[in-house]
């Protein structure tokens, strides 16, 4: 049984890093969030306010592996590697929105559906 592609890539992601995903549909009345940890959820589906779309939150990236943390490079390296990733993503993908924020601070990268410019 597979994920896909990018339901394997969030599976691996939330054996190293805290994964939250809030989800609504365009039928449903409300979201969905949930929070993964080592692999596995950590709570029930919790139904809560939200647009509708998917937003896909990783925080703590390998909290979880002293290992690899120590071969990060430093935070700023890293994050403008993640920042090229994504604005490459978006540029590709216009059809979905895509928001990059750093620790909850100002919003580095943020498109809307449909755009054109990143």
């Amino acid at each position: 049984r597979t994920y896909g592609f990018r339901g394997e890539a969030l599976a691996s992601m939330s054996h190293v890093a805290i994964v939250k995903i809030q989800s609504k549909t365009g039928t449903d009345r409300l979201a969905y969030k949930m929070r993964y940890l080592k692999g596995k959820p950590q709570e029930a589906p919790v139904p809560c306010a939200g647009n509708q779309g998917t937003t896909i939150s990783i925080e703590n990236l390998f909290a979880t592996s002293a290992t690899r943390r120590a071969a990060l490079q430093n935070v700023n390296t890293e994050y403008s590697k993640i920042y090229e990733i994504v604005r490459k993503y978006a540029i590709h993908n216009c059809h979905v929105s895509f928001t990059l924020k750093r620790n909850d601070d100002k919003i580095d990268l943020k498109t809307a559906p449909k755009s054109t410019h990143v």
